[in-house]
């Protein structure tokens, strides 16, 4: 989805979409990723040019995640709930002022790949 915009600068208008596999935004004017947790299907996101996004604390609801991708999100303050997905196993960060240090053990993914 290209240039998508939410009333409550959110994901939660995607509430009634239960079975959900692969979500890409591109330049979202949203702040936060909150909704998406009842997306409890989803497999992989990609996100891409948001410039408001700074909370993306839901993503650690999302427990069949495999693939996460990130890219020119400068503002997400917390890249700690990345950790927490269970299933996740290809990780790419780019272009978000990521500190590698902020993610902790690295190693069990299979691909990944972090760029400030």
């Amino acid at each position: 989805i290209w240039n998508y915009k939410s009333k409550s600068g959110d994901l939660s208008e995607l509430c009634g979409m239960n079975s959900l596999k692969h979500l890409t935004l591109i330049r979202p004017g949203i702040f936060s990723l909150q909704g998406i947790e009842v997306c409890c299907s989803v497999r992989e996101i990609k996100l891409g040019y948001s410039r408001q996004l700074e909370d993306i604390s839901s993503l650690q609801y999302l427990s069949k995640l495999q693939k996460l991708e990130l890219y020119n999100c400068k503002h997400i303050h917390d890249f700690s709930y990345i950790a927490k997905l269970p299933e996740l196993q290809f990780l790419i960060i780019e272009q978000c002022g990521t500190p590698k240090d902020l993610i902790d053990n690295l190693s069990k993914y299979k691909h990944i790949w972090i760029n400030k």
